[in-house]
């Protein structure tokens, strides 16, 4: 016995078989639809939240500073300790739109990457703060010290050093402003050399704006006004020199 489908069925089955075809072009663009198109008007999927912030991996940066210091003849297996004032960071660019009614909205900027990954933009990578490190090398013997000045010292072991800088610092941007405030401070009013008289000045005399006449300009004494070398020849402590300071 043959199975016959029913009559309705039948007519579903030969519109799918006739218009077969249009049907599956359909559901693909209905699939196309639902699917993100990361594409600039689209909303797709939003970018994931990010801090205005990079992790700084300390004990990386620690690890890498011992196995430097370790390659150095004579010092050793070195241990770093670092101690951070602040962590890197970076500074993300933002989308500031103002409207009339004074408010307004301020979001990370994104750009898109295609196929719905969507990154930030960095503007600054700030780098981390030191507060100070501690270095300990049990095969080293006496230690090198580069100056500020760029000379380099022999320094014993066993020394104390206090590292650090001077208070103060914003000092040299401090402006008197006029000369009624320097007179309280102590100060008098102050003459060049060169417009005295030669009994009064080694910089005075001459016809109109004459030079020193020295190598060199010095103060009312003769001594020279920039400093002169006041270090011994022979010095017992030449010996921890390594390098002279750089000399311009």
């Amino acid at each position: 016995m043959k199975w016959k489908w029913p009559e309705a069925v039948q007519r579903w089955k030969g519109a799918l078989g006739k218009y077969g075809y249009v049907l599956l072009v359909m559901a693909a663009g209905a699939v196309l639809l639902l699917l993100p198109s990361g594409g600039r008007d689209s909303p797709g999927e939003e970018p994931p939240a990010q801090e205005e912030g990079a992790a700084f991996d300390l004990e990386a940066f620690e690890k890498k500073l011992e196995r430097t210091l370790s390659q150095i003849e004579g010092a050793g297996e070195a241990q770093v300790v670092l101690t951070l004032d602040g962590g890197s960071r970076q500074v993300l660019a933002r989308n500031q739109e103002s409207q009339r009614d004074g408010g307004g909205s301020n979001t990370v900027a994104t750009v898109g990457r295609g196929s719905g990954n969507q990154d930030v933009v960095p503007l600054q990578t700030v780098a981390p703060q030191f507060r100070g490190a501690l270095v300990v090398c049990p095969g080293g013997g006496d230690a090198q010290i580069r100056m500020p000045s760029g000379e380099v010292r022999i320094v014993r072991l066993n020394c104390k050093a206090t590292i650090g800088q001077v208070g103060n610092i914003d000092h040299e941007n401090v402006q008197i402003g006029k000369a009624g405030r320097k007179r309280n401070m102590g100060w008098r009013p102050t003459v060049r050399g060169s417009v005295m008289n030669p009994c009064d000045h080694p910089h005075g005399g001459g016809e109109g704006k004459s030079p020193v006449g020295r190598p060199g300009p010095v103060t009312p004494w003769g001594k020279p006004a920039l400093g002169y070398k006041t270090r011994k020849t022979k010095n017992p402590t030449d010996k921890f020199i390594v390098k002279r300071r750089n000399v311009k």
